[in-house]
């Protein structure tokens, strides 16, 4: 439904009614008032407001599934607290901070909050932070995922969503402000213009837990600074968790709140947590036992492990129910030893270290004696579980290095833990699979892995607790950056050869396709601007220089050449149906083509600068020097046509080879040039491998099919091209307004003649230009195709010697 429009809707117990009418008006009914609000259009602000939201920390986001939660019958007590203050209208305080230590349940509270609030409608927005989910471990999203939610709340948005839009679109960057300027223009100052007398009746409560997750304690204090300011008038009521952190303690204990906010220590609640724990457990056991029974001793499925056992894992967990559920998932869903009460006896007979300064001994000793039974071949372990604790530093260009057709794939997933560790398929799998209790590991390949608890996380981290499962410190941004470069330039060279399927030479890639992400991985395309932007952060070891040697850019140019590219605008945002050749731009063609070989050569001539003779990259050095002067082209020479690719589209190839050669230097691309490339979409790549362009190096002797042609594309040649093209047109050449003449011009496959014909469209002004440009070409010696013979996948009987020398 729009409202744009239209006046005189009505909102009657929540629900939208539309009538018509010539203004923009929103006419609200809650209980006994009708609030009148004037807005234009809601769609464009709330839009740009939705690109900003961290949707991964809202109660329901599929990205926290399996969302903790409290068993029923358990935390009772707490709840009902927590429930009698949510419900006070009458409340001297609107903040109440919950507090307790690592795994005591208090995200498991603030989700069964949630959820009951929500079925009763008093739910106004909620923020989830983690520490393991870099789109929810700092502040920055914070402000825009509450104010979204204030605006899409189904019983608010009438009266909130209007005035949010207007803030964003009278003040563009807005979104850019600090927070606290945020807070005020998208949540204060939009609340403070409801009128209070219909507050009573609406959503009011914030949710906010595992504040300590957000991992910079300076950003912790600003957030609940925020909160400490707004509270006076701000009519909204904010429950707040988190571990008792001195800095957290002392904002809430030292004044800073007027009034002063409301407490509750999980601490304070030994005994019924104690209760709750043993519930639970006897809850888990009975289902273990119910789909364990074949495992089972028949004299034991009705009361295994007993209750002196239960008490003694009660003990253990003091008072931390994560202990708990991960004793349970142990024994459940264990690897080794083989039966859960073979699992359960590990976990009873182990021996806590003696005299430990861990806050949670027992824990720790659970975790290590998990971590014992798993697979550990040289440390591979170790590497593993350090990148899934390493949140990622999403910045710029890496911010979606692995970018499928369709599944971008998280770099906390299998397959990429596969890619940037070397490992073989199936191996990061094989070294997790007894980790199941501390980690939510999908089914899928592609999708992240999940550490359930921070206590997980601080365990590996700390030297000390861990022992020889420490992992080190998390990876920085500059670490990440080191394996991912490798990483995209091996998966580039694997798109390569793949798409081509016949190949001058074989590089030496490691890594093979698996089931399910065997596509060409696009997303590496833009490894060449990371290794730009990022240039003093990156230094050239053993395996970036491995990885480049292995690159060949003939493989390179087929593949990008094989890609059909559409040009979409910033705005829009969404899937594209495939289309042929034939239909395809060919200036957004080139442009597209262009801008990848730019890319690529800016990083080639920066690794010539800072490279001495020694250099351990001469063979990459090598092919590139001999790419970058020229190269040949080789195609069918009929036939075309009856294959579904047109005889025009090796018009647009060959140009498209010209133009991307024809002006190199070592700067890199324009800002407006760069602007393309996020919005190029290749769609289309032709699988049959006797169709398919050959992009040939001008020194060696090459195996190419009979009857197939050969063109040289040649730089000094492209060169001179530009410039016609550009007297023609002006400085600012822009394939955009390109006219018919030249188009004609370029209607051949014979690139000889190319310069020769865009020449004489205006001899007056070009011809000084073309015959210079032919008299102070550079001699220079150009290799022809002298050795060809039938390659194993051309099996064409009539397949003869073809020499073909360029003019």
């Amino acid at each position: 439904m729009s409202f744009k429009g239209n006046t005189n809707f009505q909102l009657n117990h929540s629900v939208v009614n539309d009538s018509p009418g010539n203004d923009n008006t929103i006419s609200t009914h809650v209980g006994d008032f009708n609030y009148h609000q004037h807005f234009s259009g809601i769609e464009s602000g709330l839009s740009k407001l939705s690109s900003w939201v961290a949707f991964s920390a809202l109660h329901d986001a599929e990205a926290r599934y399996p969302q903790p939660n409290v068993l029923p019958a358990t935390r009772e007590e707490i709840i009902q607290i927590l429930s009698t203050w949510c419900e006070d209208d009458s409340k001297s305080s609107r903040v109440y901070w919950v507090n307790g230590a690592a795994g005591v349940g208090k995200s498991a509270i603030a989700q069964a909050l949630c959820e009951k609030y929500t079925q009763t409608g008093k739910l106004a927005a909620v923020f989830f932070f983690s520490r393991n989910d870099s789109s929810r471990d700092n502040l920055d999203p914070f402000v825009a995922t509450i104010a979204h939610q204030l605006a899409t709340c189904k019983a608010l948005k009438p009266l909130i969503a209007p005035l949010i839009d207007r803030a964003i679109r009278s003040t563009p960057g807005i979104l850019h402000k600090n927070l606290e300027d945020q807070f005020k223009m998208l949540i204060q100052e939009p609340c403070a213009q409801v009128d209070p007398k219909y507050w009573a009746q609406l959503p009011r409560l914030v949710v906010i837990d595992c504040v300590d997750e957000c991992i910079d304690v300076e950003s912790q204090k600003r957030l609940l600074q925020m909160i400490q300011n707004a509270t006076p008038t701000l009519p909204l009521n904010f429950l707040v968790l988190s571990r008792p952190e001195p800095h957290i303690s002392d904002t809430f204990s030292l004044g800073s709140f007027t009034p002063s906010p409301s407490r509750l220590a999980l601490g304070d609640f030994a005994e019924s947590v104690r209760a709750d724990i043993k519930r639970y457990l006897c809850h888990e056991f009975a289902r273990i036992r119910k789909e364990h029974r074949r495992t089972l001793n028949s004299s034991l499925q009705a009361s295994w492990p007993g209750d002196p056992v239960i008490d003694q894992l009660v003990s253990k967990a003091t008072g931390q129910f994560i202990y708990a559920t991960t004793v349970t998932k142990y024994i459940d869903t264990g690897k080794l030893p083989v039966t859960p009460m073979q699992r359960l006896d590990v976990i009873l007979h182990a021996k806590r270290v003696a005299n430990s300064s861990s806050p949670y001994p027992d824990l720790d000793l659970l975790y290590f004696q998990i971590l014992q039974y798993c697979v550990n071949e040289c440390r591979k372990l170790q590497g593993i579980l350090r990148l899934i604790v390493s949140p990622f530093d999403r910045r710029g260009n890496l911010q979606s290095p692995f970018r499928l057709d369709n599944s971008p794939p998280a770099l906390q997933s299998l397959w990429a833990l596969e890619q940037l560790l070397e490992l073989s398929q199936g191996e990061a799998a094989a070294l997790l699979s007894g980790l199941h209790s501390i980690l939510a590991i999908p089914s899928s390949k592609t999708e992240k892995i999940v550490v359930l608890h921070a206590s997980f996380s601080e365990f590996l981290l700390d030297a000390q607790r861990a022992g020889v499962y420490h992992v080190g410190t998390r990876l920085s941004p500059q670490e990440w950056i080191q394996l991912l470069v490798p990483s995209q330039i091996q998966t580039l060279s694997r798109y390569c050869v793949e798409s081509n399927r016949w190949s001058v030479q074989s590089p030496r890639i490691l890594g093979q396709p698996i089931d399910g992400v065997d596509d060409g991985d696009l997303g590496s395309l833009n490894v060449w601007q990371c290794l730009f932007n990022d240039w003093t952060a990156i230094a050239i070891n053993d395996r970036i220089a491995a990885a480049l040697n292995a690159f060949d850019p003939h493989l390179y140019l087929a593949a990008i050449l094989h890609c059909n590219y559409e040009f979409l605008p910033a705005e829009m945002n969404f899937m594209v149906s495939q289309f042929s050749l034939q239909n395809l731009c060919w200036r957004h063609y080139t442009t597209a083509v262009h801008i990848q070989i730019s890319m690529f050569y800016s990083v080639y001539r920066k690794l010539l600068k800072v490279s001495d003779k020694s250099c351990c990259l001469q063979d990459f050095f090598t092919r590139c020097k001999s790419f970058f002067r020229g190269f040949y082209v080789s195609f069918p020479s009929q036939g075309w046509n009856t294959r579904g690719a047109p005889d025009e589209a090796v018009k647009y190839i060959l140009f498209a080879c010209q133009f991307s050669i024809s002006r190199l230097n070592c700067d890199f691309p324009t800002i407006r040039a760069l602007s393309f490339v996020p919005h190029f979409k290749p769609i289309l790549r032709y699988s049959d491998p006797k169709w398919m362009i050959r992009v040939l190096p001008s020194n060696n002797d090459v195996e190419i099919p009979a009857r197939w042609e050969v063109k040289y594309i040649e730089a000094t040649e492209g060169r001179l091209l530009r410039k016609l093209l550009k007297l023609l047109h002006g400085n600012h050449y822009d394939f955009s307004d390109i006219d018919s003449r030249i188009t004609k011009a370029l209607g051949s496959t014979e690139t000889e003649d190319w310069t020769y014909k865009v020449a004489r469209l205006d001899w007056r002004k070009t011809w000084k230009t073309y015959l210079l440009g032919k008299l102070a070409r550079p001699i220079q010696w150009k290799g022809v195709v002298s050795k060809v013979v039938l390659s194993d996948d051309e099996s064409d009987p009539e397949c003869q010697s073809v020499h073909s020398s360029p003019v």
